[in-house]
Formats: C-alpha cells, structure tokens, sequence
C-alpha cells in the first residue's frame, strides 16, 4: 500500500544542513587531505578513457552518498564523475554537481527530539540530512574536481533520504540562467532505520515516487542511473532508467588492465585474461561502464531537454 504523498514529512528539520565540499575538505587533518589528493591522482580521468558527450546541454547531477556505495562503487563513481566533468568543461557546458547523505546515523538529533517529545506515532522523516554542493552551477570545475575526494573519508557515507534531495535538487533549477538536465545517481532504494523503524515501511520509496511523477508531469529532463542494481529487494522500477549492475559499477581493475595494456602491450602473455580488452594499434582506450552510462544519462537527458524546448516553441 502506498503511503499518502500529501502525508509525507520531516519530524523536524532543525538539523538538515545545505554545505559546500570545500567546507568539509579544510575540516580534514592535512594527512587525509594528503591522501585524497594521491588517490585522484591515482584514479584520475585520464585512466578511466574519455568520450565526446554529444548535444550535451547544462546539467545537474544529483549523487547517492549512502553507505551502500561505501568501497569499489564510490571509487568508481569519483573516478567517471571526475571524467564526465572534464569532458561537459572541455566543451563548455555549464553543469553542477550535488550530493545527498545524512550527518549523523540512527537518527542523529531529529531522533532525541522525537523521543523527548514523548514518541509521537508516525512522525515522518527522523534523520539529519546533508545535502553537499561540490560544484555550483557558476563554479570553475578547477576550483572544485578535487573536492568529490571528500566522500572517502571514514564515515563520509551514511543514509539516503532520496525523495527530498531531489526535491533539493530540483529547487535549484530556480536559479539557472538556461533549463538544465538533471542526472541521479542512486542505488534506487531510499534508506533511513530510524525513519522506517517508526513509520510505515515504504514511506521514503512513495515518497521518491511522488518526487519523480511531478517532475515528469512538469517537463523535467530527468536521466536516472542506478548502481548495484541486482542488489535491490523493493521492486522498484526506473523509468526510461539506466542500470549498472555491481559488477559493471567495480571498475578499479578495469582501469589498472586499461594501464597494463597501454604500458607492456609487447608483453602480454598469450593466455592473458586481459585478452577480451587488448588495444591494438591506433584504438582508443574504452570506457569504464559507470562512466559510459553518465555519458549516456548526459546525452539523453540532453535530447529530453531539447524537445521540450521545442515543444514548448509549438516546433
């Protein structure tokens, strides 16, 4: 049974919090700053292969920062994020890039309040939510590349109340100079235990449906991927989607063979596993499957964008 999307809401919102990566990077010890640096350094565009984004319009990226991505998902996603930036800002497109997680775990504040207040049945949302901006939509994509390295820090990833990031993200729009596209990137299935432990069960999955219709409804030139599909028990459907199951989201040997095959092609044995994704003289390196499916997302997003222009023109 759906939940009544007019029913939906937040406990409290005293404790949500709006904050710019920069301001989270000049938090770390300089040792942790250090270590980010290395591995972007490490994991760089330029090891995960580049590709034109064709008819690409500004977009918006809305990133899952869930505990759920904690690992090979996260270092993939930094890794083709990182790529489809440069290639949007090497042709000039405007784009903004936007993240959403919560501060705390099991509740943080917003819980204590709901039991200091004696408990109350159906409460709503209970969680402290942090919404991130990594790059502002005016922001030089210099001043902010690095800054995605913040969510490898320990604890950086925690609990994802979709529905209303995407609200976040879509109220954002109001600013924009031309329309964006908007790209999310999830696991597809909201989570917050101190939210469902109190509320019925599919509360934050309705909610996000009811986010995603009226977007639709309202012409927004949304694109979704999902990773670790195969992961999801809930039954929801993407529409008109993108899916990255786990095995195509683990791309950090990917890009190492990539490395190996460019570096000791000479020296490949025979019987390599690497067989199937040796270049031969003259080929481009590929991309990783996550950064193709951005790329992809991009495109689409942008081609939904362009007819509703048109559309809107009576072309």
């Amino acid at each position: 049974m759906k939940t009544n999307q007019t029913s939906y809401k937040a406990f409290t919102t005293a404790y949500d919090q709006v904050i710019h990566a920069r301001d989270i990077m000049v938090t770390l010890p300089h040792e942790t700053q250090a270590g980010l640096e290395d591995f972007l350094d490490k994991w760089g565009p330029e090891a995960v292969g580049a590709a034109p984004t064709e008819g690409a319009k500004p977009t918006r990226f809305l990133l899952d920062l869930s505990g759920s991505l904690r690992g090979n998902p996260i270092f993939s996603l930094i890794a083709a994020m990182r790529a489809e930036g440069d290639r949007l800002d090497a042709a000039g497109i405007p784009f903004e890039i936007l993240g959403f997680t919560t501060s705390t775990w099991k509740g943080g504040q917003s819980r204590k309040d709901w039991q200091n207040a004696g408990r109350p049945q159906n409460p709503g949302r209970l969680s402290d939510l942090m919404h991130v901006v990594f790059k502002g939509m005016d922001e030089a994509w210099s001043d902010c590349r690095d800054l995605l390295g913040v969510v490898l820090k320990d604890g950086a990833l925690k609990e994802n109340v979709d529905g209303e990031a995407l609200e976040w993200a879509l109220s954002r729009a109001d600013g924009d100079e031309e329309p964006a596209a908007l790209v999310m990137v999830s696991d597809g299935t909201p989570l917050c235990d101190s939210t469902l432990s109190v509320n019925p069960p599919r509360i934050l999955e309705d909610h996000l449906d009811g986010v995603l219709d009226r977007a639709i409804e309202a012409g927004v030139a949304l694109q979704r991927v999902r990773l670790n599909s195969e992961w999801d028990r809930t039954g929801i459907t993407l529409r008109d989607g993108i899916d990255i199951p786990a095995s195509g989201v683990d791309v950090r040997d990917w890009i190492d063979n990539v490395r190996i095959r460019i570096s000791n092609r000479d020296k490949m044995p025979a019987d390599t596993p690497l067989e199937r994704i040796r270049m031969g003289a003259g080929e481009e390196v590929p991309m990783n499957p996550l950064s193709e499916a951005l790329s992809q997302a991009v495109t689409e997003a942008s081609n939904r964008l362009a007819a509703e222009s048109k559309s809107s023109l009576g072309l």
